[in-house]
């Protein structure tokens, strides 16, 4: 009894000592350092000594809570790092931010630079409760490359650009955000091979259409928006001849609402022309359940060739312009374009012009670098070797040299992914890509035999590293 009776003390005690020590628990280490503007002088980034700017603090990374103030910084945020603010309103950022794998943004105001946001290549970044307003080009801005963008409860608004430029390649996740206001781009734009759900969004008022989109290859459902007043479309999807660019999409639209839009609740283009097949924009988009009226020329436009797309009472509510329609050499009728639209067009030329040109550009110096790293390797490994048979035995190998040889290859490993990344994108010049695809594989080879020649080094025997583990 006296044992059971000693058991149960134990017991209680350890349970009042947690329950003593567990509020000193949660409320410590809740971030990982701290910013505040208002301190005098820069302490260690603790809560009692915060750091005076953020850019001390992403150095340090992790978890990063800011205290309200107006920042004059731009930011890169290194991957795991992430910022919260005290409050949306409060805290301001008037800088740019780069934004790099596992990072993320909340509770705060970006404002008054060219492109508040830039999401880098194959990143997984989300933003949350943030106002990004103000801008002269683009808000949120993504590379061209794999990732995924997750955008919550934000407003992108009162931006001179685009309010969103999504590049191909991205998943996306927009719900529940205001895209207003941005007075000469569009709300969203978004390139071929873009995958995700934009639902629940006010997407109001800005300069071009409210969403543009390009069909090719894209898997996204656009559900429960409010896209009104915008003004070119509400919705406009485009086919682009370019290879990789032609295919078809699966696209569902399903309970918008697209009304008072300057042209067409829903529009289909095609800004480089080429003609697509007859059923490519039935097959690839399914309009249901949308609320479209009081659009400038029409709900859907006829280029569209969707079977039944607008019902009668549709038709009548939306007057059409005839003199902006006119017949192309192959009979169908297609909308006029106006001085303004035609420049629209050229510049998405020469947009796209530059950015395969960007593309083929870093993919070549990428090459260069990745050989660069090679040629290094095979010296750092060449010096390696230099080590007579004996020493080596007795002593192992420089464990400096070999720390330098692995931080080498790691760095190689990361440019070689991106290579390969870039070479996805490449699907409009097949024999450059060929040629890319070559020179990249023999990098590999060589790469492979590099980290070979790392790993059987490192499990090498030596007498003093034998010792040193067994003392």
């Amino acid at each position: 009894m006296d044992k059971v009776l000693f058991k149960n003390k134990i017991r209680v005690l350890v349970m009042t000592g947690l329950f003593l020590v567990w509020p000193l628990f949660s409320l410590a280490g809740d971030y990982d350092c701290y910013v505040d503007l208002a301190v005098s002088d820069s302490g260690n980034g603790s809560k009692d000594e915060p750091f005076k700017s953020i850019m001390e603090a992403i150095e340090k990374g992790g978890d990063v809570f800011i205290e309200d103030g107006d920042y004059e910084e731009n930011l890169e945020l290194k991957k795991g790092t992430k910022l919260f603010g005290e409050s949306e309103g409060g805290v301001v950022i008037k800088g740019e931010i780069k934004m790099g794998d596992d990072t993320a943004l909340k509770d705060l105001t970006i404002k008054d630079v060219d492109n508040p946001v830039v999401v880098e290549v194959d990143a997984d970044v989300e933003i949350d409760n943030c106002t990004i307003t103000k801008f002269s080009k683009i808000g949120i801005n993504t590379l061209a490359g794999g990732g995924k963008l997750k955008v919550v409860n934000s407003k992108i608004k009162d931006g001179k650009g685009k309010g969103f430029y999504i590049e191909r390649g991205k998943e996306i996740e927009l719900i529940d955000n205001e895209v207003t206001g941005n007075e000469d781009e569009e709300g969203i734009d978004i390139r071929s091979k873009v995958d995700g759900i934009i639902k629940n969004n006010f997407i109001l008022e800005n300069g071009e259409s409210g969403i543009e989109l390009v069909v090719g290859s894209s898997d996204l459902i656009i559900k429960d928006n409010k896209i009104n007043k915008n003004g070119s479309s509400g919705i406009a999807s485009q086919f682009y001849p370019d290879s990789g660019l032609n295919d078809k999409g699966d696209i569902k639209i399903e309970d918008n609402e697209m009304k008072d839009n300057d042209k067409y609740g829903f529009d289909c283009n095609r800004p480089q022309g080429g003609s697509p097949e007859d059923d490519y924009w039935r097959d690839s988009i399914e309009l249901e359940g949308n609320e479209i009226s009081g659009n400038g020329i029409k709900g859907i436009a006829d280029y569209c060739k969707f079977i039944k797309a607008v019902d009668e009472n549709e038709e009548a509510d939306n007057s059409i312009d005839d003199s902006k329609e006119n017949v192309d050499q192959s009979g169908e009728v297609e909308p006029k374009l106006t001085e303004e639209e035609k420049e629209i067009i050229e510049r998405e030329k020469e947009l796209e012009k530059q950015r395969k040109e960007n593309i083929l550009n870093k993919t070549e110096d990428l090459l260069i670098k990745n050989k660069e790293l090679i040629f290094t390797a095979e010296n750092q490994i060449i010096e390696i070797e230099k080590i007579g048979k004996v020493k080596k035995f007795f002593l192992g190998f420089d464990q400096d040299k070999i720390d330098s040889l692995k931080s080498n290859l790691t760095i190689n490993n990361k440019q070689i992914q991106k290579t390969k990344n870039l070479l996805k994108e490449i699907d409009w010049e097949e024999e450059k890509k060929k040629i890319f695809k070559e020179k990249l594989n023999r990098i590999e080879k060589q790469f492979e035999d590099q980290q070979f020649f790392l790993n059987h080094q490192s499990q090498s025997f030596s007498v003093w590293v034998w010792l040193k583990n067994l003392f």
